[in-house]
């Protein structure tokens, strides 16, 4: 179970990568923060705040990536599995070259 702050640090990251992104386009369009929350819908203020990285409802930010043409996702993964690794078949001949090798010399490779 996690605790109530790392329930909150984990929000303040999220929000604030969020926020981020937001902003990056936002100025990448070359938009006010006023033009963004007439498009959106939304107040500047509203607007000022998700992009310093404070939460904020999911309407919201579903809102923003729509005017900026933003696709909006969000999953949720196991923290403790990792994505499998792609085949590496360069390495893996060096790691038989290897192997081979050393055998040749009466050493063996467990």
């Amino acid at each position: 179970m996690s605790s109530g702050r790392d329930v909150e640090r984990l929000t303040l990251q999220l929000a604030g990568r969020l926020g981020d992104q937001i902003r990056t386009e936002r100025t990448r369009r070359r938009w006010s923060l006023r033009e963004l929350a007439r498009r959106s819908g939304l107040s500047t203020s509203m607007v000022q705040w998700m992009e310093a990285g404070h939460a904020a409802h999911f309407e919201s930010y579903v809102r923003l990536a729509q005017v900026l043409g933003l696709r909006a996702e969000f999953s949720f993964t196991e923290r403790r599995t990792r994505p499998p690794r792609p085949e590496d078949p360069v390495h893996a001949v060096m790691g038989e070259v290897l192997a081979s090798r050393l055998s040749s010399h009466g050493l063996t490779i467990s």
